[in-house]
């Protein structure tokens, strides 16, 4: 098949690192693992800005009047438009977000155009969706073959849209399990923390890191109180222009003595990736147990990873003290979740499903 995938800015940089295996493929969303499976795979991605016309202006307005689908604007309608041309020629075009994707459907019917799209979406709950919005992405979505990461935002985002959930295929996130792996050495005397999703608590671990003694280290674009204690040290790492690349986050998780992923409770499957990476490297995880949760029977507390209610501090440093009072039953932790990612939690796995989303799209 010709599949093509889409992208925000900011990927193709690192293609020919994680192609050469030094940087991690899974944000690549399984381009590559299809591509080395025999598939035509084209990696597109839309431009940085455009020009401030009059259409662009009035589509942003629309967007910010909620009379837009969701996450659609005229700037990124006026960003995508440019590869329809590229895209048609695709047996199937992946959308690796959710603004893509309606961007994309929603472009393509102004220029009459027909694309068999795959669109992966994520987030939609956690914002308000007026008649005119709902609508829209209803239609919308109507025309793809929609996927997401869990089955947390499954019954939702059906019953939002008025859609049946048979429609929505879900596909958990996977993560290159030949770069992410452990490493030689000891864990060190830290806690690790990453991300920069609006979902991340970072002011309840900082909150719980007065009670542990112990380095907590934070890599993050996010604000941070001003107010936290002395033993939380703040990275400000940003992978995407590689002022940290793969390769020291790989040290840091292989250094960790666990690595601790805090949510705002939510339907989202947040903090996936960087569970998935931090099992993957053989560290014990600490992660909220929120609504979004991902495979919600396959992930069990103190088996294959440690999970706490959300917004409970009392239990989040029980957890984290925990890792250092028992040891043994954190490596035992360490090794199952290695082993679950193996299992479930593959990029190649994820990729599987992708291809046939994209089948389903092309009706081949």
């Amino acid at each position: 098949m010709k599949i093509a995938f889409v992208y925000m800015p900011g990927r193709r940089h690192r293609l020919a690192a994680a192609r050469a295996g030094s940087a991690a493929s899974e944000f690549f969303y399984g381009a590559l693992q299809l591509e080395a499976a025999g598939h035509d795979v084209t990696i597109h991605e839309i431009p940085e800005g455009v020009p401030a016309s009059l259409g662009v202006r009035v589509g942003d307005r629309l967007a910010a009047m909620d009379l837009m689908p969701f996450r659609t604007t005229g700037t990124l309608l006026a960003q995508v438009k440019p590869l329809l041309g590229a895209l048609a020629r695709a047996d199937a075009v992946v959308a690796t977000t959710t603004g893509l994707a309606f961007s994309l459907a929603l472009a393509a019917w102004l220029s009459r155009r027909r694309l068999p799209l795959v669109g992966i979406h994520c987030g939609m709950l956690n914002s308000r969706h007026g008649f005119a919005r709902r609508s829209l992405s209803r239609w919308l979505m109507r025309g793809m073959q929609p996927q997401l990461f869990g089955v947390g935002e499954l019954a939702g985002l059906s019953a939002l849209l008025g859609l049946p959930e048979s429609g929505f295929q879900v596909n958990q996130f996977g993560v290159d399990t030949g770069f992410w792996c452990p490493g030689p050495g000891e864990a060190g005397e830290y806690l690790l923390s990453v991300g920069n999703d609006g979902r991340r608590d970072f002011t309840l671990l900082c909150r719980a890191a007065r009670q542990l003694d112990i380095e907590v280290r934070i890599i993050t674009r996010l604000a941070l109180p001003d107010d936290r204690p002395d033993n939380v040290q703040v990275i400000h790492g940003d992978l995407r222009g590689l002022t940290l690349d793969d390769q020291a986050l790989r040290r840091l998780y292989r250094g960790a003595r666990g690595v601790v992923v805090p949510l705002l409770e939510s339907p989202q499957p947040a903090g996936q990736s960087v569970a998935l990476q931090a099992m993957a490297c053989g560290r014990p995880v600490v992660l909220t147990r929120t609504a979004g949760l991902w495979k919600p029977d396959e992930l069990r507390n103190a088996d294959n990873v440690y999970l706490v209610p959300p917004g409970d501090e009392a239990a989040l440093v029980a957890a984290l003290a925990g890792l250092h009072a028992d040891p043994h039953g954190a490596a035992r932790v360490a090794e199952r979740g290695r082993e679950y990612v193996l299992e479930h939690g593959d990029i190649r796995n994820f990729a599987l499903r992708i291809e046939s989303g994209c089948r389903k799209a092309a009706h081949v």
